[in-house]
């Protein structure tokens, strides 16, 4: 996980294993020679994993609530359209990342299931959380002096160890996500545990004290990172994990509270409707510059956002032209290039941020329809069953037993995260890189809703 999250940093490679190493593995992946044998290895690996996950959570795959049926139809898709003109396809490496990604976050959720009878515990899920906050908190640290510089009006925007101010600020967007949602978990269970009185409850409670600040103080670290990425989709995105966190948890705890924005709404809406007016007429001439940064988007003579419609309206068309198969991997910017270029824009520099139109125009209708019901089924409403499968006991883990959040948390936090990215990846793309796709599919796999349906049957 800790690779794939780090695989496309452009380190310079001169000398040492480590460096040698990744320098002959991107030489892999980038030579079309040899590229097609890595992407049959990932079909194998990925098949694999989803018929023995179908086998210890015992789900009916071909029925229609099955996420992982829709997730395969995806990847055919994807597969059959790599290997009919596997040429083109060749010259990136777009097809290999979807489906690296994917087998990423199968392995990852396969691991956390892959317990005796199929029954889903917590203490794997939090450690993959633990590790992936822990690297972003790193990531939030670094900086490298060989990293590409990127300027808004004169401001530097931070990179990291990645290559993009874009991807920085998506996955500095998850870990403030992430790092929130594990804050409020352990303060969560210390309310609830206030109750009990005992040696060992009160140093459980220390424990989940101890883990909540530094979640907090991780919140700062890494929130920084975020406001400097000045990555627009990535603040929306963050904000919306947030939204969906908090929104969980007052639907698991605040019924009053829901009941009283139901008779609200309206007020609510109006009210929230006028502060961001204000905001924005005051803050229009504003020096400050995550202000200037947020504000931009009504400007006039930021451009950005007229490139972006262009690009999309070209995806649009291209889709429209090929609606069931697509254009085919790496043809959206030929035909770009041919019949949509604009003047001053950039050959593919703008088509390549929106994923979801990039994915509608590269493989059709279909394949972006399998995956809106995979991301559907992934985020729906949990099952009745569900609340059965949760009740079962989790096996001790010494270092994480005091502070393991129940799995239903664990689900909402991951979720959470992977939403920042879904937003993200509209404004700013991401899915097809494997930094952003690996985070993104091992949290929108391990916050699947069906995932111990099966179980409780």
């Amino acid at each position: 996980m800790l690779f794939s999250l780090f695989a496309d940093s452009p380190i310079p490679c001169t000398n040492g294993t480590i460096c040698l190493t990744l320098s002959d593995l991107n030489a892999i992946v980038c030579d079309p020679g040899v590229q097609w044998l890595v992407f049959l290895c990932l079909v194998a690996y990925v098949l694999s994993f989803l018929v023995i996950r179908c086998q210890v959570e015992r789900l009916p795959f071909w029925h229609a609530t099955n996420s992982s049926l829709w997730l395969i139809a995806l990847l055919s898709v994807g597969t059959f359209a790599y290997g009919f003109d596997y040429s083109e396809a060749a010259q990136s490496t777009r097809a290999l990342m979807l489906l690296g990604g994917a087998t990423l976050g199968v392995g990852a959720t396969l691991k956390a299931i892959w317990r005796e009878q199929g029954a889903r515990t917590a203490s794997v899920d939090c450690l993959i959380i633990i590790v992936l906050a822990a690297a972003l908190v790193a990531a939030s640290l670094w900086y490298p002096e060989w990293s590409p510089t990127f300027a808004f009006r004169g401001y530097a925007r931070w990179t990291g160890p990645w290559d993009n101010p874009n991807a920085y600020g998506l996955l500095m967007g998850v870990g403030v996500v992430l790092a929130v949602g594990c804050a409020v978990a352990n303060y969560e269970k210390v309310t609830a545990d206030k109750s009990e009185i005992g040696s060992s409850k009160e140093l459980g409670m220390r424990w989940k004290c101890v883990v909540a600040v530094l979640c907090l103080a991780s919140v700062v670290v890494i929130g920084r990172g975020l406001v400097h990425s000045y990555s627009r989709g990535a603040w929306c995105g963050t904000i919306v994990g947030l939204s969906y966190l908090g929104t969980q948890r007052i639907r698991d705890h605040g019924s009053e509270f829901r009941r009283w924005i139901r008779v609200n709404v309206l007020s609510l809406a109006v009210t929230v409707a006028s502060v961001l007016a204000l905001i924005s007429w005051h803050y229009r001439s504003t020096e400050w510059y995550p202000a200037r940064r947020a504000f931009s988007v009504n400007s006039t003579v930021d451009s950005t956002w007229h490139d972006r419609v262009l690009s999309w309206d070209c995806a649009l068309q291209i889709t429209a032209e090929h609606p069931f198969l697509g254009a085919g991997w790496n043809q959206p910017e030929r035909f770009w290039e041919q019949y949509y270029f604009p003047t001053g824009i950039p050959v593919g520099a703008v088509i390549g941020l929106n994923d979801y139109l990039l994915l509608g125009a590269t493989l059709g209708i279909p394949a972006l329809l399998c995956f809106a019901m995979y991301i559907w089924l992934c985020l729906r409403n949990a099952p009745q069953e569900l609340q059965v499968a949760n009740c079962l006991p989790d096996p001790p883990l010494p270092i994480l037993t005091s502070t393991v959040p129940t799995l239903e948390v664990l689900q909402a936090i991951c979720r959470a995260g992977a939403i920042v990215l879904l937003v993200g990846f509209w404004f700013n793309g991401g899915l097809f890189r494997l930094p952003t796709a690996a985070t993104f599919w091992i949290l929108i796999e391990l916050g699947r809703r069906d995932l111990t349906v099966g179980n409780a049957k």
